[in-house]
């Protein structure tokens, strides 16, 4: 082998070792990612079950004195 070729294998050793740190790097990046979305997505969840508690305390019938406002 001669040393241009020695030297063109370590090169491509060390490009595949990047490429798995750097895979790796992304991959740990996009899994907080999803994470954070996660949150998100239960915060907005846990506010729309609030809102719609709200609404239906709102829009229920409130006895007697509903029924005389609407007559």
């Amino acid at each position: 082998m001669t040393a241009a070729e020695k030297l063109n294998t370590t090169a491509a050793t060390l490009d595949r070792r990047t490429s798995s740190a750097d895979w790796s790097r992304q991959r740990e990046v996009a899994r907080l990612q999803v994470s954070k979305a996660t949150e998100k997505v239960e915060t907005v969840k846990n506010q729309l079950e609030r809102v719609q508690a709200a609404l239906i305390l709102h829009t229920e019938p409130m006895g007697p004195k509903k029924n005389k406002i609407a007559e």
